[in-house]
């Protein structure tokens, strides 16, 4: 039985990572995928997590792991999955549900007669991070359509019935080849969240996570849907919010986009942006307010705009379920290609 500590080289991970002290692999989603290749007769990993959701592929087959073709982690689990003997086996764990709270942690591995194999580490070109809220994550989008109830689901049932990477950003990325990660977090905004919450910003996230991360990951091209929380709410709710009026959430939201522009620019190095408008009911100015900063920003910013169409919400809380997933990712798709052959200079530079 040989063991592997979680900070192996060998060991690869797509999307937002880091190592602690006690040389365990911190990740969190969504969209998370751990890489790498080995040969044995069984894997056992040890994960930490908060009730989340996870899918293994061997060779990019679904396995059955604990029982299930897809297994939950809560607080401490070791999954055991057989390997095909005497084989070179590529291994995926892929991150299905959200982990906005907690980051998950890979604590280490054994192989039974095994040993870790030298891999490629998806390192695929151009790098796109998409950045945004549940509609990137793919909040609820297993919800089947004779479903009996779509709103107001528990936690734990939207988590099972969330697979991101078959959300519309995941499936835009493989679709196009690209080495891509998620940067999103359901109900999160520009500048404000859904119902006025007094939880951090998708802005402030993801500059916490950017200066805690183990590596830099560098756009080529940033996706960015932010806004429908901003919007479908509203003001005053439920919480004291700093905005007196509509005008002056519009204002503030428009000078969040301008700053956040700035910052991916001093971060990334000038990236190409896409600004994702999003035909929600309950957010018309969304799509209205971000194709009015592509045409009077582009000046100063690369922005392009696309707009997603409009798709049944059959999933859990108003959201789109599979198939308006895969619709929305062919569209993303499209728009982004020109993006990436303008990118494609600089990647081979």
């Amino acid at each position: 039985m040989s063991q592997f500590s979680a900070a192996h080289p060998l060991i690869h991970c797509r999307g937002w990572h880091r190592l602690n002290g006690a040389g365990q692999l911190l990740f969190r989603g969504p969209g998370a995928r751990l890489q790498f290749r080995c040969r044995g007769e069984a894997l056992t990993l040890f994960l930490g997590a908060d009730g989340v959701h996870f899918d293994l592929l061997l060779n990019g087959v679904k396995q059955g792991g604990v029982g299930a073709a897809s297994f939950r982690v809560q607080d401490r689990a070791c999954p055991r999955f057989a390997l095909p003997a005497a084989q070179p086996v590529d291994v995926e764990l892929r991150q299905r549900s959200e982990s906005a709270e907690r980051d998950i942690a890979l604590y280490g591995m054994l192989l039974q007669q095994g040993s870790l194999l030298p891999h490629d580490d998806g390192g695929r070109r151009p790098r796109i991070e998409f950045i945004g809220d549940s509609y990137f994550v793919g909040y609820g989008n297993l919800l089947g359509a004779a479903a009996a109830q779509r709103d107001g689901l528990a936690a734990q049932q939207v988590a099972a019935l969330t697979d991101s990477q078959r959300g519309m950003a995941a499936l835009c990325g493989e679709q196009l080849g690209a080495n891509w990660r998620i940067s999103a977090v359901s109900g999160r905004g520009m500048v404000r969240n859904y119902a006025g919450g007094d939880t951090a910003r998708l802005p402030e996230i993801h500059r916490a996570t950017t200066a805690a991360a183990a590596a830099p990951f560098r756009a080529d091209i940033a996706v960015i849907n932010l806004g429908t929380n901003d919007f479908s709410t509203p003001l005053h709710g439920v919480y004291r919010e700093p905005f007196a009026s509509q005008d002056a959430l519009v204002s503030a939201y428009r000078r969040g986009y301008r700053d956040f522009f700035h910052y991916l620019g001093e971060l990334y190095g000038r990236p190409q942006i896409l600004l994702v408008g999003v035909p929600h009911p309950q957010s018309i100015l969304q799509p209205q307010l971000l194709q009015a900063l592509a045409q009077e920003l582009r000046g100063e910013f690369p922005l392009h705009y696309c707009a997603l169409p409009p798709v049944p919400l059959r999933g859990c809380d108003g959201h789109p379920d599979l198939a308006g997933h895969r619709r929305c990712a062919q569209v993303l798709a499209e728009a982004l290609k020109p993006l990436c052959e303008f990118a494609a200079p600089a990647q081979r530079a």
